[in-house]
């Protein structure tokens, strides 16, 4: 993986499918239906910890798990 350039505002095409996968994965465990308030929610909580610097596969699952009892969204 090339990984996020933040600077230029960059990301590569492995980060994408990165990003959709945990986001897919996240919204099967927690039976959230894709397109609703929830499923929006959860996008942009992946892209906010990915924009921090959450690279890995493992950070954001935990990062988007914590956001998910946090906010109650299950």
């Amino acid at each position: 993986m090339k990984g996020f350039c933040a600077s230029a505002g960059i990301a590569y095409p492995e980060d994408l499918e990165l990003l959709q996968q945990v986001f897919d994965r996240i919204c099967v465990e927690y039976k959230v239906k894709r397109g609703s308030i929830q499923a929006e929610l959860i996008a942009q909580a992946a892209i906010s910890l990915f924009l921090d610097g959450v690279l890995e596969e493992v950070a954001l699952l935990a990062g988007l798990e914590a956001f998910l009892k946090q906010s109650r969204i299950e």
